[in-house]
């Protein structure tokens, strides 16, 4: 099942989320088959780039430093909790229409806007 890009519904540290910025969909490690196993974030981001699909993640260090040692991905996109799932969402959505085309991009989306 895909989501709206704009209704993200989970907020576990633990979960990644796929976005395909084309079609505004999300996948989550779950939907993927990667749920409840331990995988490495440049495994995570590989299995998103080779599916076309940005990153967002709460893993904010690692990710980072993931961006600068493989700058070529599908966009990584890191993001600081919030409970209110409606702002995060709104958030979310308008760094992307921001930067259009997230491929190589990393975006910082916090509690209170993004950059």
């Amino acid at each position: 099942m895909t989501r709206p890009a704009s209704t993200p519904t989970r907020t576990s540290p633990s979960k990644s989320w796929f976005i395909c910025a084309r079609s505004a969909t999300t996948c989550s490690r779950h939907e993927a088959g990667k749920s409840n196993r331990r995988i490495e974030d440049d495994a995570v981001l590989t299995f998103a780039t080779a599916s076309c699909r940005s990153v967002i993640t709460l893993n904010r260090r690692d990710f980072v430093q993931l961006h600068r040692m493989i700058p070529t991905h599908a966009g990584i996109i890191v993001r600081t909790e919030d409970r209110d799932s409606a702002s995060l969402a709104r958030r979310v959505d308008a760094a992307i229409r921001e930067k259009g085309e997230l491929a190589n991009l990393l975006v910082r989306v916090v509690r209170g806007g993004s950059d």
